[in-house]
């Protein structure tokens, strides 16, 4: 089921996560098979260093553009107004794109914070971006945004699975309108080592990859799983089909741990 998000622009239910994924013929047959096998968001962001990859990849499809979401995010030392600006066209120009559908603030940068925001407002005004959103923000760094921002953001993407459910920021968003989307939701290939994700699995025939992923859809959160192996890519989309019971679901909740594979959120917070 896909995401309509406040502005009304609508994702896709599943997203292709690029982290690491070298540029070049890497990304570009990455992208090109998880298009083949029904992805239509592809995340990427300044930092990943991939863009021209995926522009490559974007532009061999015979999709029409309104068919397929294309996310991306300015780097923290890319932040600031004008160098934000600057910062999206060099995105764009490797994209090959017209516009991008979501443009994101990688991490919150206090000093920087409010003239990034600003940027980003301006992006979406001109239509150059169809939304515009945070990740890795907090909710002190969201109420910090909300105060001086003209335009609310849509997204916050954190590093969200079964082991890290943050729960007051993820109901700060959900009531604030802004959806949650995942990075690293199955925990970096570590989802085998979790016995209850293993059970659950071995009651559905199917792998503990597969349940997390279903897990976190029911939470209504997006899953941006990373893979650059196409077995697993299709193995992930496939996951958009498997249904949880309400046990099975509780289950997986009662296991957080505030387990954090990445950095704390306040990591760049200066």
């Amino acid at each position: 089921m896909p995401y309509t998000l406040s502005n009304g622009h609508v994702l896709p239910e599943i997203g292709l996560g690029t982290f690491r994924i070298p540029d070049g013929l890497a990304v570009t047959e990455c992208v090109s098979i998880a298009i083949e096998n029904g992805y239509r968001n592809i995340d990427t962001a300044t930092l990943y260093d991939n863009e021209t990859g995926i522009g490559y990849a974007l532009k061999s499809t015979n999709l029409p553009r309104e068919q397929f979401t294309v996310t991306t995010k300015v780097w923290n030392t890319d932040q600031g107004f004008d160098s934000t600006l600057a910062a999206f066209e060099r995105s764009k120009r490797k994209l090959s794109l017209d516009y991008v559908d979501l443009y994101l603030v990688h991490w919150p940068i206090k000093a920087k914070l409010r003239d990034t925001w600003r940027a980003l407002e301006s992006l979406y005004s001109d239509g150059q971006v169809k939304a515009i959103g945070v990740s890795n923000f907090s909710v002190e760094h969201l109420k910090m945004l909300m105060d001086f921002a003209s335009i609310m953001p849509v997204v916050n993407q954190i590093e969200f699975h079964p082991q890290l459910q943050s729960p007051e920021l993820v109901q700060f968003c959900k009531v604030n309108d802004i959806l949650v989307q995942a990075w690293a939701p199955l925990m970096r290939g570590q989802c085998d080592r979790l016995p209850t994700l293993n059970r659950i699995a071995l009651n559905h025939r199917t792998s503990p990859e597969a349940v997390c992923l279903a897990w976190i859809k029911s939470q209504r959160i997006m899953s941006l799983p990373k893979s650059s192996h196409s077995m697993r890519i299709r193995s992930n989309i496939q996951a958009c089909d498997l249904t949880l019971s309400q046990a099975e679901i509780n289950a997986i909740s009662e296991i957080d741990s505030d387990h954090r594979l990445g950095p704390p959120l306040n990591h760049f917070w200066l």
